[in-house]
């Protein structure tokens, strides 16, 4: 399942990032919270963290590592998940558009014009509702094609705006003329699941860089030492990594507005601490 995908991510990231500063660990760790909320999805991170030594300013290398790459690629996706199930719901529409041969565009910078052109066009039909996307484009020199998350309902509508300016005007002098499209066009509505739309947001995010269009919301963020009066102490991180049923048992009780989804545990490298990682889905608006 695509959506189960993301937490391997966010763990992987993560060891990434201890792989990289193994030569800051010492004896004196601790254990933080990181909760992030992106809509009904809520993750939570329990993850060691230790002090690193100033070592003095070091020039920024020009080219980023291999690890650094992999780690870039994976913040990019989860971003993208995150701001998805932060700001789309069910009454959104999921958008697939195409080209014909003939109105194919050269290359991608005019593919992004179009689309680009395109969302503007929605934003002047749909004028009293502000208009939020997010979008990407694939142009691999044969064919070309578009997927947007958008928050509007009216799919016909949003199909039949798939076309070039000109055919706008002869519908508007006209309006029982058809117009024609640049190419095939899909509009469906949105469609969660226990992990919102995250299955979605990885397949969208993987055909390319998405862009944004309008005012998006941030996913909620915040790290903490404590859950609830819960101080993350190492014996009580060591219990959950080491006993699932109880760890489901007792990250219930901390959070009893939400449904478990998952937990993932893995013992962190170069050290002897673990890095526990859950995915929740929010079910009523009390606790946290």
């Amino acid at each position: 399942m695509q959506g189960r995908r993301l937490y391997e991510r966010e763990r992987d990231s993560l060891l990434d990032v201890i792989e990289q500063n193994s030569s800051c660990f010492d004896s004196k760790k601790e254990y933080n919270a990181k909760l992030i909320q992106s809509g009904s999805q809520l993750e939570v991170q329990l993850y060691e963290t230790w002090p690193t030594h100033s070592s003095g300013k070091q020039k920024a290398e020009k080219v980023s590592r291999p690890a650094q790459q992999r780690l870039n690629e994976k913040y990019r996706q989860q971003n993208c998940v995150r701001i998805i199930n932060a700001n789309f719901t069910e009454a959104d529409t999921w958008l697939h558009l195409t080209y014909t041969q003939r109105n194919k565009p050269a290359d991608e910078a005019e593919a992004k014009k179009i689309i680009y052109n395109y969302l503007r066009s929605v934003q002047r039909k749909y004028k009293d509702t502000e208009v939020k996307a997010i979008y990407t484009t694939k142009h691999n020199g044969r064919n070309c094609h578009h997927h947007i998350v958008i928050n509007i309902s009216d799919r016909d509508g949003l199909e039949e705006l798939w076309c070039s300016r000109s055919e706008r005007d002869r519908k508007r002098k006209n309006p029982g003329y058809i117009v024609k499209r640049y190419g095939r066009t899909q509009a469906r509505r949105l469609q969660a699941d226990d992990y919102g739309f995250t299955g979605m947001a990885l397949y969208i995010c993987g055909h390319g860089k998405y862009l944004r269009f309008g005012k998006l919301t941030k996913p909620e963020e915040k790290k903490t030492k404590t859950l609830k009066s819960r101080k993350l102490t190492r014996a009580f991180i060591k219990k959950l990594a080491e006993d699932k049923g109880a760890a489901k048992l007792e990250l219930l009780k901390l959070f009893p507005h939400c449904q478990f989804n998952d937990l993932d545990v893995r013992q962190t490298p170069y050290t002897k601490g673990y890095y526990l990682y859950r995915r929740l889905k929010v079910i009523s608006d009390s606790g946290g």
